[in-house]
């Protein structure tokens, strides 16, 4: 199978996008294109930012600046949608969504994560879409310009969205959620109410069941806590010690904020026990590394596919873990030679086995390394994360350029992980929703997953 091979990226927090002539004119002339739409922008640099939301605004958009403001409009439009669903007008009710502007690779910052919460409400696009809505004085299908969700856990590669206006909640109404983090500047109470699921007030009653170490605790499901000792963090550490009991009425667990990050990420309510990632006994400093190289902070997760500097050239690997308190990663070879998406003409085919000329790219075979080969690195050598995407939904993308690290898995990479796609496919997508509401009491209480499962 033929790849796209590109030169080693360059590292820099300079994105390509801001040295497009077309933003020279970002501000020329005005017009009603963008009338009746809100837009807001994640991880864009400020004086991209500031372009943008003059030409938003030029074009009579309304710009939602705070994260506050995000998290108001977005549930004023889940009521609004709700109570049409309720009234059978649902198929009826006008394109509302909020337009969320941001990259690939921001996936974990607040206002990223509230959209992805939020999948019926918002509408995630690269900013190059709002480039070329102001070069054609007109809105192109955004269809080209969609974000991928993230790098899952649970999914081998990153996935394009649905474009569906009717989507699944991401969590189910009927799941009951404790917040109990208290270091985090995020608000993951707010962001678990917008992803479908109930947020309990605890009583005091509660809170002493769970610093008991009680397996089942009446009206909670699940108590989502901080990774680290926090003020429930040492009863919670002794609670997640006590194995997790299968009961029709479902188990009650203690997780970190990293299940609600890879359920949102994943667009599915992840089970408890996926990942040890999800367990308070797992240290922070072998979980993640964040590196301030750039302007923006990046946060490299365990499972994250990377690029990472040797001796010899940049090479694409996914981290297995971390140690000696996070100052080194052990990466597994996924490949030796960098495969990007290579900028194409609108009028070009989008077979990613055919290079143009003029392009600085040339073709060659993807040269997968052997089989469990890893290197321990410094956590600082690491360049940047990359989302692979699979074959069929790699030439949909419209926005290209070296900045977006954004890959194309071969023939051979798919098959070799055809066995976690089907996984995951079978596990969760198959699997039917849950669309009742909160039981008033563990007995009256069930999930769709299997009491094995739970």
């Amino acid at each position: 199978p033929s790849v796209q091979v590109s030169n080693p990226v360059e590292n820099s927090s300079t994105n390509s996008i801001a040295r497009q002539p077309s933003l020279m004119n970002m501000n020329s002339g005005g017009s009603l294109m963008f009338v009746g739409l809100r837009f807001c922008f994640s991880g864009v640099e400020k004086e991209q930012q500031r372009m943008f939301q003059d030409a938003v605004q030029r074009h009579a958009g309304k710009v939602i600046s705070t994260i506050d403001d995000l998290r108001d409009q977005l549930q004023i439009l889940k009521e609004e949608r709700e109570r049409g669903e309720n009234e059978g007008l649902s198929s009826q009710r006008e394109d509302s969504r909020v337009i969320v502007l941001s990259h690939p690779h921001m996936y974990r910052r607040e206002k990223f994560l509230i959209s992805l919460a939020c999948p019926n409400d918002t509408l995630m696009l690269h900013p190059q879409w709002l480039i070329d809505c102001v070069k054609s004085n007109k809105q192109v299908h955004h269809s080209p310009y969609l974000l991928p969700s993230g790098s899952s856990l649970v999914r081998p590669f990153a996935h394009l969205p649905s474009d569906s206006r009717e989507r699944p909640q991401v969590l189910q109404k009927s799941l009951r959620v404790v917040d109990l983090t208290s270091k985090s500047a995020l608000d993951w109470g707010a962001i678990v109410e917008l992803a479908g699921a109930t947020l309990v007030v605890p009583t005091q009653e509660q809170l002493d069941s769970i610093g008991a170490g009680d397996t089942c605790v009446n009206g909670i499901d699940i108590a989502i806590a901080d990774p680290e000792p926090s003020k429930w963090g040492k009863e919670l550490t002794k609670r997640q010690a006590t194995p997790l009991v299968s009961r029709q009425g479902g188990a009650f667990s203690v997780v970190t904020v990293e299940w609600l990050t890879q359920s949102l990420v994943a667009g599915v309510q992840l089970q408890p026990a996926e990942s040890n990632l999800f367990s308070l006994d797992t240290k922070v400093e072998d979980i993640y590394f964040v590196s301030k190289a750039n302007a923006v902070p990046v946060r490299y997760t365990i499972d994250d596919v990377v690029q990472y500097n040797t001796e010899v050239l940049p090479c694409l690997g996914r981290i297995v873990n971390f140690t000696h308190g996070g100052r080194l990663a052990k990466v597994l070879h996924v490949t030796e030679r960098p495969c990007s998406l290579a900028p194409e003409s609108q009028t070009t085919t989008t077979d990613p086995s055919v290079v143009h000329e003029g392009t600085d790219l040339v073709r060659k075979e993807l040269e997968a390394c052997p089989e469990g080969r890893c290197t321990i690195i410094a956590a600082s050598k690491l360049l940047c994360k990359v989302l692979v995407l699979p074959r069929a939904e790699y030439p949909k993308l419209q926005y290209t350029g070296k900045e977006n690290h954004i890959y194309c898995a071969s023939a051979q990479w798919e098959k070799q992980e055809n066995y976690r796609e089907r996984g995951f496919h079978d596990k969760y997508l198959c699997a039917p929703r849950d669309d009742g509401g909160v039981g008033d009491d563990d007995a009256d209480h069930h999930f769709v997953m299997t009491q094995g499962d739970w």
